[in-house]
């Protein structure tokens, strides 16, 4: 997180350096102003990211690959158009044609954004990343992704067109050429013309279709992720706002027609300071409760019920240690054509399983996760579970159901060609319901067992457990 503040020194100097400046806006100051505009929208999204409790539900979600991108391939390919439009004339001495250019400014600028900032909302609806497939309530959102990618092929072409039409029709001019000594006197005669005048001067437990926002929350830690979350857009929110009003003050106060004669003011040693220290305390406010949560979601709590959860390729086995019979599950996604005939009508694509997760509400519960072959996650979004299942190492996360409900998650680590087709459904109920299955889950179990054994300890324990409900 530490990273902002440097981020932050960019940004302003960035804006400082175009402020009381005499502005041309030609495509490569256009490119700049995009790629400012771009990398302060991905650098805000990385702050988000770098709050570990918030980051256990965006962890290989595609809120992330949006953070990416739009610092890298998109902030990162703005800077670069900009220094080719800026230098690309200087080097052949021919000028481009500056409406194409700015076209392509455009379409680019609209293309990419389309892009890249609905996988923010599929992030927030926790959609993982790196899969071939997906429910299709994402596919609103991925729609207009792809919309936007077909925008950004239309604005490549109509850039290679452009250095086309640049090599072939492209005017030649002195004044551009580095093999005129004409472009050292020009600017050394603006350079002193200029110094001379400044002397003078409801309830979804899984994603919905055009989601914008998070899961509803089903435990406090998912609700203190949700808290975090928006506290932090509160700052974001302000950064960005305060950045744009910079930008637009500078595109309107500063292009050349109104202002002809730039300041030579290079330094001011306040003004660092100032863009220095307001990063960092907006970070520090954004530590307090980042802590807190992190801490919250570390907390081990009494618990009443384990579930031990092992990732195979490419389901999940299920086991319940804490009774006397050996109750344990094996869980896969059911197929697209056996929906209706297995799980009815309105069953969703790519999230159902034959064998759910029982477990009860308002209970300590401690989640053992562990795996047999590769990297596995298992996230629920809505109960602000995700931990990785490594093989030879057991990971822990406590859980408190607020709810009833179903819960739905998929595997978040890449773990294979069928990564996106391991899906998690934990259901919960209340304690008589959660007793009442385990007696119908331990009869079939322990058919082969001794009965009158198997009756005696399973009765007397449920029996205990029929008491302890009565206090939910």
């Amino acid at each position: 997180m530490v990273i902002a503040i440097p981020t932050g020194i960019k940004t302003f100097s960035w804006l400082a350096t175009m402020w009381q400046g005499s502005l041309r806006f030609k495509t490569p100051l256009i490119f700049s102003l995009g790629f400012i505009f771009l990398f302060t929208v991905g650098g805000v999204t990385g702050v988000m990211l770098a709050n570990a409790g918030v980051d256990i539900l965006f962890h290989d979600t595609y809120y992330v690959v949006a953070h990416f991108h739009y610092v890298l391939s998109m902030g990162a390919v703005f800077g670069l158009f900009a220094a080719f439009y800026y230098w690309i004339e200087k080097i052949t001495g021919l000028r481009y044609n500056q409406i194409l250019a700015n076209l392509h400014f455009l379409i680019f600028f609209i293309g990419v954004n389309l892009i890249f900032f609905p996988m923010h909302f599929l992030g927030l609806a926790s959609m993982p990343r790196r899969i071939p497939d997906y429910p299709d309530f994402y596919a609103g959102w991925n729609m207009i992704a792809s919309f936007g990618s077909t925008i950004s092929v239309i604005a490549v072409l109509i850039f290679f067109y452009v250095l086309y039409d640049l090599l072939v029709y492209g005017e030649q001019d002195l004044y551009l050429s580095w093999n005129d000594n004409a472009l050292t006197w020009y600017y050394i005669q603006r350079l002193v013309i200029s110094n001379r005048c400044l002397d003078t001067s409801i309830n979804f437990d899984a994603a919905r279709p055009w989601q914008f926002g998070f899961q509803d929350p089903a435990s406090p830690i998912m609700e203190g992720i949700i808290d975090l979350h928006h506290d932090i857009m509160f700052y974001l929110i302000a950064v960005v706002i305060f950045v744009l009003w910079m930008l637009c003050r500078i595109i309107f106060l500063f292009i050349r027609e109104r202002n002809p004669i730039p300041s030579n003011i290079t330094h001011n040693a306040m003004l660092e300071i100032i863009w220095t220290v307001i990063p960092a305390v907006i970070l520090l406010l954004i530590i307090i409760p980042s802590f807190s949560l992190l801490y919250a979601i570390d907390e081990l709590m009494d618990h009443e019920v384990t579930l031990r959860v092992i990732g195979n390729q490419w389901y999940w086995t299920y086991e319940y240690p804490d009774y006397f019979s050996d109750l344990s599950f094996d869980s896969y996604m059911v197929l697209e054509e056996d929906l209706e005939s297995i799980i009815g009508k309105g069953a969703l694509r790519l999230l159902e399983v034959d064998k759910r997760v029982v477990l009860p509400i308002e209970v300590g519960i401690r989640i053992l996760i562990s795996s047999t072959d590769v990297l596995h996650s298992f996230a629920i979004p809505s109960l602000g579970i995700k931990m990785d299942a490594c093989p030879g190492r057991l990971n822990q996360v406590n859980l408190w159901i607020n709810r009833p409900g179903v819960y739905y998650g998929q595997c978040s680590e890449i773990c294979g060609v069928n990564h996106g087709f391991m899906p998690i459904v934990i259901e919960g109920v209340s304690m008589k319901t959660y007793s009442d299955w385990l007696k119908i889950k331990n009869e079939i179990n322990y058919r082969w067992y001794d009965r009158k054994f198997t009756t005696f300890c399973f009765d007397s324990y449920m029996n205990d457990l029929e008491k302890d409900s009565e206090l939910f």
